[in-house]
């Protein structure tokens, strides 16, 4: 997820945020840091009001 999020791939680090059993704080943290980089507020806002 680090990877593809460094690399503005966020619809890849999503599919394998989503298939992962556990979503650990450290990984909610890549990937709404990641959806923030590129600049997708909403999305980025999605996540922290419906997860």
């Amino acid at each position: 997820m680090i990877m593809y999020s460094l690399f503005d791939k966020m619809g890849d680090a999503r599919y394998v945020f989503d298939e992962m059993p556990r979503h650990y704080v450290v990984l909610w943290t890549v990937l709404i840091s990641g959806y923030a980089k590129i600049g997708d507020v909403e999305v980025q806002d999605w996540f922290l009001t419906k997860h």
